[in-house]
């Protein structure tokens, strides 16, 4: 599940139909995580890479729309996700401010 619902996002922002094995892939309640921990896995940052001209997340980027910083708001308190193409395609997601997921490719 939480596989397939990184493609998801993957392809749905950046247009990359991630069809290979993932670098890795885990979840965990987000109260489990250090406060380093916490801080890096909030601290979503994509440098000074724009996104790929005419992709659904340049788009974000530039209006801000349903943006908190890098994360995708779904739904306040609910659900967000953020993607980063950086060498590596990172997507994590938050599940009810409870949930932590992540999942990266090297492709």
């Amino acid at each position: 599940m939480i596989l397939k619902n990184a493609r998801g996002h993957a392809f749905f922002e950046y247009g990359e139909p991630m069809l290979s094995s993932p670098q890795h892939a885990w979840c965990m309640p987000l109260e489990s995580l250090t406060s380093e921990q916490r801080a890096d896995f909030e601290n979503v940052s994509s440098g000074n890479a724009w996104p790929e001209v005419w992709s659904r997340m340049m788009t974000r980027v530039l209006t801000g729309q349903d943006l908190s910083g890098a994360w995708v708001v779904v739904q306040d308190g609910v659900y967000r996700y953020a993607v980063v193409q950086i060498g590596v395609l990172l997507v994590r997601t938050v599940v009810f401010e409870y949930l932590a997921t992540e999942v990266s490719w090297n492709d």
